[in-house]
């Protein structure tokens, strides 16, 4: 008798826990609209020409959660990175911000990105986004190109 009513108390324990865990896998109980979800740079271009950044070679991607942020990559010789920042969408002024705060976490390559970058949001929709840098020379800004895979 000692033994089931621990079983059944462990088993409400573990019930109450995932209810509390698999809501934040989600949304993280906030809807941020089309952003959610793994974003892949498909291409950096130089926003005067056109040009594509010749450095950058498509591993990066990005996913957005609540108000975080990570920058990963994976390269064909496997080396992975990643760096955790918080982002904001400005609709009104159609900004995005993303800041990566710890200095000491902050692995990113991506071309172009710092640890503090403000985006125009030049096209926005569910299943591309291109950004461009607002926080650069004209000359220097580039350009961000995302395909959404989930």
């Amino acid at each position: 008798m000692k033994r089931t009513s621990r079983t059944i108390v462990l088993a409400c324990c573990l019930a109450a826990a995932f209810s509390l865990i698999l809501p934040a896998c989600t949304h993280n109980n906030g809807d941020i609209g089309v952003w959610f979800g793994t974003w892949h740079v498909d291409a950096i271009t130089h926003a005067a020409s056109g040009e594509p950044v010749a450095t950058y070679r498509g591993a990066h991607f990005m996913q957005f959660q609540n108000n975080v942020i990570r920058v990963s990559a994976n390269d064909s010789l496997h080396n992975y990175e990643q760096s955790f920042g918080t982002w904001e969408a400005d609709d009104v002024n159609n900004l995005l911000h993303i800041n990566f705060p710890d200095d000491d976490q902050f692995q990113c390559t991506m071309p172009g990105i710092a640890r503090a970058n403000t985006f125009v949001i030049k096209q926005k929709s569910d299943s591309h986004i291109t950004l461009l840098q607002a926080d650069v020379p004209d000359d220097d800004a580039l350009q961000y190109s995302l395909t959404k895979l989930n």
